[in-house]
């Protein structure tokens, strides 16, 4: 039976005439904002692109924007009615926002939250890449152990960094997404939000499965590239996601450790380069290359992943089927450029 993948509302200024593309932007917005250009006269061109995903309750776009102004007043909030939450995630770009009569900085990276009950003014000083997620009121109410003021909120230090990352893996993931998966990923980006907006004892242990799910999605992302480098260290993914090295290792228990997990992976890496009939390099050199020490330090770990030594491998060119290996799950050669693009 095949699964229907998520299909977007997309929206963009590239096929209309340079003189026309502000004034569809404007249009396009008017259902909830004012938008004006950024320097009073109107752009000779702008460009305008988004997709919108209906993420089950949820909403999720991912925006191109060249400069404007964006407002949204209290009379337009009291006619339109429109009674949610938004998260944005500002990727790339200069904006600044007004928040209770104070002009800030939106720093990228940092995911900033609005009610869109309240006002709302901001400047995109430069082209902007955004992702915002936006959710009914009483649906994140709900996951909120006691009712805080979120308009204006930013999310700081570990908790901030943790829901941009996870709103980036959503905008990655969306265009692979089945209507099969979107409820439970939809209920556990509920819970990590709520967590990292009041990490009570409650709300941390409802995210806490979610939250190390997203935790291990990313270290695996930032190993995958590096997988051929030696000071691919524990140290190194820790900081690089922002957990402790006791934290990280919990992570990876169930793939047997962080070493573990690595070196299957480069294993995985050359075992796909060795059935690769165009790849001409030795077996010392693949293997120095992805960090083992020596040709025979890389050999027994082959063969005790494989059950077979990888000069095998180089001779049939990819005819062997990759045995069950020891604590591994995932070592199939076949997936190793998915897995580069899930990773990527």
């Amino acid at each position: 039976m095949t699964q229907s993948h998520l299909e977007p509302l997309r929206f963009s200024t590239s096929s209309l005439p340079d003189n026309e593309q502000f004034a569809a932007f404007r249009q396009l917005m008017s259902f909830a904002y004012e938008i004006d250009p950024i320097d009073g006269a109107p752009p000779p061109r702008f460009t305008a692109n988004a997709a919108v995903w209906n993420f089950g309750p949820l909403k999720l776009g991912t925006e191109q924007f060249d400069p404007h102004v964006i407002r949204r007043t209290l009379p337009r909030a009291a006619i339109d009615g429109f009674d949610h939450y938004s998260v944005i995630l500002v990727r790339k770009g200069t904006v600044e926002r007004d928040i209770s009569d104070s002009c800030a900085p939106v720093l990228a990276g940092r995911p900033n939250i609005h009610d869109a009950s309240q006002p709302l003014a901001v400047r995109t000083r430069t082209p902007t890449l955004s992702i915002t997620l936006s959710m009914p009121r009483d649906m994140l109410e709900k996951v909120l152990p006691d009712h805080v003021d979120l308009h204006g909120r930013a999310l700081e230090g570990a908790t901030g960094k943790l829901f941009s990352l996870h709103l980036q893996m959503l905008a990655r993931t969306m265009p692979r997404l089945t209507q099969e998966e979107v409820p439970g990923l939809a209920r556990a980006t509920l819970e990590i939000l709520a967590a990292c907006l009041s990490p009570s004892r409650d709300a941390v242990e409802r995210a806490r499965a979610p939250i190390e799910v997203a935790l291990l999605a990313q270290a695996r992302r930032f190993v995958e590239p590096q997988v051929h480098r030696r000071d691919l260290t524990p140290e190194r993914i820790g900081q690089a996601i922002g957990v402790s090295r006791s934290t990280l290792y919990a992570l990876f228990e169930p793939h047997g450790g962080v070493a573990a997990y690595v070196r299957g992976r480069r294993l995985a890496r050359i075992h796909a380069l060795l059935s690769d009939p165009h790849n001409r390099e030795t077996i010392r050199d693949l293997a120095l290359r992805h960090g083992f020490v020596s040709e025979a330090h890389f050999s027994r770990a082959f063969r005790q992943a494989y059950g077979y030594p990888p000069r095998e491998v180089r001779a049939s060119f990819g005819r062997l089927v990759p045995r069950t290996a020891r604590g591994m799950s995932d070592i199939a050669a076949a997936y190793t450029n998915w897995a580069r693009l899930l990773y990527a």
